[in-house]
């Protein structure tokens, strides 16, 4: 919203602004939407990362072979665990971008999504 307001006004042309709040995990992601919820859920186990892998490897040729979508798919494991870190300083300065904690904003999302 407002920070993609404030690049297009104050932005400068040909830059680019990354925004994003704090990275969370999915065990972190999910315990944070369980608590807006508010229903006392808590977060299913999650599977070791070898066994992971292990799926992954052995549902590829399977999925290929029958046409299956595989539970776990190499591609995605690989995304999952890709540890990315944004720098939002330059939108932070130039923009005023305000990072947004993740419990507040994922209970804002879950909040609207609830009423429509």
């Amino acid at each position: 919203g407002r920070v993609h307001l404030a690049a297009r006004d104050r932005g400068r042309s040909g830059e680019r602004y990354l925004v994003g709040d704090e990275r969370v995990s999915l065990t972190e992601l999910a315990t944070h939407v369980l608590a807006a919820e508010g229903k006392g859920r808590k977060p299913p186990s999650v599977a070791p990362l070898w066994m992971l892998r292990a799926v992954a490897a052995t549902q590829a040729p399977l999925a290929r072979l029958f046409r299956f979508t595989p539970l776990v798919a190499s591609g995605e494991l690989q995304f999952l665990q890709w540890n990315v870190a944004l720098d939002t300083n330059k939108a932070q300065r130039e923009l005023g971008f305000v990072p947004t904690p993740p419990a507040e904003g994922i209970a804002a999302t879950v909040r609207s999504m609830t009423e429509h």
